[in-house]
């Protein structure tokens, strides 16, 4: 009987692989039915409003953009869609899927085989077709799961997805001041909207098509801006390694825009913006840890930096950061100021 216990659980975690890889959108609006309230729903919808606006007076604002590029980018904003919970999409699995029961006699590998052939055959239906919408790229937006904490931009259907998971603790809490949503969740929807403007969500126009919509003026500065931003973290010393800045840098312009344009809003939203609360909570956020080959595997193929650096850094270019902990030259994350920069 003892013998028996580890095939049991080996065959149990196959089951439940097999369940995650094939009904992976099934299960995401399971979670987001079950576990998404419509007050959270709610409040994270109101968030991304708000920091899609800010981020469209920050385009109108702009003095390095050309107009021609400022309203492409404000056109992909207006048409930005905001997907919270669960990706909306008929699953290629179980499109016309027939299983047959154990209490019919059916089998399981003759269901793992059936679920197999649909997928492949409605993968199949759906060549040559110019656009059948979410339908057509069901299978890629089933790797943005609801019950994995994530988020994400997805340039070909200009739509951010914030699953349903990172809505808990510490990204969010309904019990949370503003104050720390927007330094935890709010931080990280601008991140994802910033996406829509970097290398690569640049190279996609408001509908999702390949376009180069840039002015190659502007394109030339926007590189010129980011090149700031390779610079302030290549060779960071990490656990032996050093950070590559090419290799972050789309995600640390994010993480910068992020930032700061979630603290914009909470101060405009809330006259009691706690701002030792708001830097709190993205340090939380990116509180991690790992063995030192993890971490070096990270360095070589993560475009993430090490959570310590996207807090430490991402502070040091932030000018609130200096008036709410009293920095002085001569402190360990002083920066002076004809040093610090923005891109967005």
């Amino acid at each position: 009987e003892d013998e028996a216990v580890p095939f049991a659980k080996g065959a149990a975690d196959q089951g439940f692989g097999f369940l995650l890889a094939n009904f992976s959108i099934e299960l995401s609006q399971y979670y987001s039915d079950n576990y998404l309230t419509t007050e959270t729903k709610e409040n994270i919808d109101e968030m991304c409003k708000g920091i899609i606006e800010e981020y469209k007076d920050r385009l109108r604002e702009n003095d390095w953009m050309q107009d021609a590029t400022r309203q492409k980018a404000i056109e992909k904003l207006e048409k930005m869609d905001v997907i919270i919970g669960e990706i909306e999409a008929e699953s290629p699995v179980t499109k016309g899927l027939k299983l047959i029961s154990a209490e019919d006699d059916g089998a399981l590998l003759q269901g793992v085989f059936a679920v197999q052939e649909n997928f492949i055959k409605n993968n199949f239906s759906t060549l040559h077709q110019e656009n059948v919408g979410l339908e057509r790229i069901g299978s890629t937006l089933a790797l943005f799961k609801s019950y994995e904490v994530n988020a994400a931009y997805i340039p070909n259907i200009n739509s951010i997805v914030i699953n349903a998971a990172i809505l808990n603790e510490p990204y969010y809490s309904p019990s949370y001041s503003n104050s720390r949503n927007y330094g935890g969740i709010g931080a990280v929807i601008g991140h994802e909207i910033s996406h829509a403007f970097d290398q690569i969500g640049s190279r996609y126009d408001a509908d999702g098509n390949v376009q180069n919509w840039w002015l190659p003026e502007d394109a030339a500065e926007f590189e010129a801006r980011t090149q700031k931003m390779i610079q302030h973290f290549d060779g960071l010393p990490y656990m032996g390694g050093t950070i590559d800045g090419k290799l972050t840098v789309t995600e640390n312009t994010a993480d910068a825009g992020g930032l700061s344009v979630s603290l914009e809003v909470l101060e405009r939203s809330d006259k009691e913006a706690d701002h030792e609360e708001f830097f709190r909570a993205w340090t939380e956020v990116w509180a991690d840890k790992a063995t030192e080959e993890e971490a070096l595997v990270r360095l070589k193929t993560d475009p993430h930096s090490p959570g310590v650096f996207r807090v430490n850094q991402q502070m040091m270019l932030m000018d609130a950061f200096y008036s709410t902990y009293g920095l002085q030259e001569g402190d360990g994350m002083f920066l002076p100021k004809e040093q610090r920069f923005e891109i967005w």
